[in-house]
């Protein structure tokens, strides 16, 4: 019987891929460094430190992953942009229908903690999570296992009792590491190898209806 389900954060419950890059493309552009759409695209579903080392090498001089991170954290404008507006559709129905089943329900994200607990907030989600976690505690981002074997083991869920929600090629090879099943939310924009997922859905609403044939 399944008991948990763990969702990704950014491009499961937000569509945030796209704005980070747009973001990602601006901030460039204000020092003269024109990016091609192929390697941003290579920031879908990396880790937060793996995404500052890769800005870090489209620099136009030598520049440590940190000092990237500081820049671009200067640079950004504030509130950029709300959660809010960029939830997936049928995020609140499905979540909700899930807590009214008893399942346990948590984030895994490879996100810093704070832009975890903003998108709770700013998507009015507080009450439906039981545990939020976030890979900047764990020594190996995904496509290591650790985050939702930890996860799993704080929900007190065995591998077998667990449906993780992911969209990209990192996140999916930890699922199914960790020995969860995996759905996979479909992407054809930023072209990630998900045929290593146990299904393949479109959105949030075709997952809700897969847990209803899985959860037994």
């Amino acid at each position: 019987m399944k008991k948990a389900v763990i969702f990704d954060m950014d491009g499961v419950l937000i569509d945030s891929e796209p704005i980070y890059m747009y973001h990602t493309i601006l901030f460039f552009q204000q020092f003269g460094i024109q990016l091609e759409d192929k390697e941003v695209r290579k920031l879908a579903g990396s880790s937060n430190a793996h995404g500052w080392e890769m800005m870090a090498s489209w620099w136009k001089e030598e520049i440590t992953p940190n000092e990237m991170k500081t820049l671009y954290e200067v640079s950004e404008p504030k509130d950029a942009f709300f959660y809010s507006d960029i939830a997936n559709p049928y995020v609140k129905y499905v979540l909700n229908h899930l807590c009214q089943e008893d399942f346990q329900l948590a984030i895994a994200s490879s996100s810093p903690m704070n832009a975890i607990t903003d998108m709770v907030e700013e998507c009015q989600l507080k009450g439906y999570f039981n545990l939020l976690v976030t890979g900047m505690d764990f020594a190996a981002s995904k496509p290591n296992p650790e985050i939702y074997l930890s996860t799993m083991e704080r929900l007190k869920v065995t591998p077998e009792e667990t449906i993780v929600v992911e969209d990209s090629h990192y996140g999916i090879e930890a699922g199914k590491k960790a020995g969860a099943t995996v759905i996979a939310l479909k992407d054809e924009r930023f072209y990630p190898d998900q045929s290593e997922c146990d299904y393949l859905v479109n959105d949030l609403l075709e997952a809700y209806l897969l847990i209803q044939k899985l959860k037994e």
